[in-house]
């Protein structure tokens, strides 16, 4: 049996910015890093071709060119779709790694977005690939003329620790359904002013989230992450609304500095900065919540292969 498994990842700033048409005529960037949980993708003889997630995995196995061999291909992931942490993503990148495509970190995460956009069309941006590719704390930069650049951020023990326990997501309890939310972004950034020069807002965000993040400044950070609540509301209601909102002010009332959505919003995961201090205020304070605490740490790792 081949398994390979692919880290899903949270987003601090810059998410938005790697959608066309926007990313391909001003470029974009974002901040992220990858989380112990996983998408999985295993590979076992068998008499037939068969597969759990075809309209995946299809696309996958003619990319790499072996055909339709007599294996059995699964899929499956430690989050539910729509989660804002990049499954999707990390599931064709997991695919990709598994059926031999390439070692290459670069070629790889590129090759998954030409399954997910291209081959799958599906709507999104290209941050999630090269996320749970590369691993760890990640600058990604994207060009207009195509290139991308990964930056990795190796951080002082010391800092993150701090940015370990500074952090808290929490899953809503409600997963994004479909993908009108990132539909109706990329159709506005099409032409319409007012969205380009928000999420030109979200680029200039990412960069201050950066130096923090860099430093270890979890106040600033934490302002960072309510800019970023802003723009993400002016650019579609639908993004922040509730339980969102709800959530939000129920933690900043006990001991939250800031939060951010994770992922295109409609569902899914919010990242809180709070003072480790007042952690377990807000811990206590989500409890009773209809959606759950996300307990996970920092990886440095990225895709993995192995047989067994």
């Amino acid at each position: 049996m081949i398994i390979s498994r692919s880290p899903l990842r949270i987003s601090f700033a810059g998410g938005g910015s790697d959608l066309s048409p926007f990313v391909d005529l001003y470029g974009g960037s974002v901040l992220n890093a990858t989380i112990d949980r996983y998408a999985y993708c295993t590979i076992e003889d068998s008499n037939s071709y068969s597969t759990n997630v075809p309209e995946i995995v299809d696309h996958c196995v003619k990319l790499v060119g072996h055909g339709k061999p007599n294996i059995k291909i699964t899929l499956y992931s430690e989050t539910d779709h729509g989660s804002g942490l990049g499954s999707s993503s990390a599931l064709v990148v997991a695919c990709l790694s598994a059926l031999g495509y390439t070692d290459n970190k670069q070629k790889l995460a590129e090759a998954a977005i030409h399954v997910e956009r291209e081959l799958c069309g599906f709507p999104g941006g290209k941050q999630d690939q090269f996320a749970t590719t590369f691993g760890g704390f990640n600058y990604i930069e994207f060009l207009p003329n195509g290139t991308n650049i990964v930056s990795p951020i190796i951080l002082p023990y010391e800092i993150k620790r701090k940015l370990q326990y500074s952090s808290v997501l929490y899953n809503i309890g409600v997963s994004r359904t479909n993908n009108r939310v990132i539909e109706r972004n990329i159709a506005g950034l099409k032409d319409d002013p007012q969205m380009i020069e928000q999420t030109k807002q979200l680029v200039n965000n990412c960069s201050q989230a950066l130096q923090y993040i860099v430093t270890g400044n979890i106040k600033q950070l934490a302002e960072t992450f309510k800019d970023n609540w802003q723009i993400k509301s002016d650019l579609h209601s639908g993004i922040t609304s509730n339980p969102f909102q709800e959530v939000k002010e129920i933690g900043l009332q006990n001991g939250a500095l800031g939060a951010k959505i994770c992922g295109a919003g409609g569902g899914g995961h919010l990242l809180f900065a709070v003072n480790p201090k007042r952690r377990s205020d807000l811990l206590l304070a989500l409890e009773p919540l209809p959606g759950h605490v996300e307990y996970f740490d920092f990886t440095s790792q990225g895709f993995e292969t192995w047989t067994q």
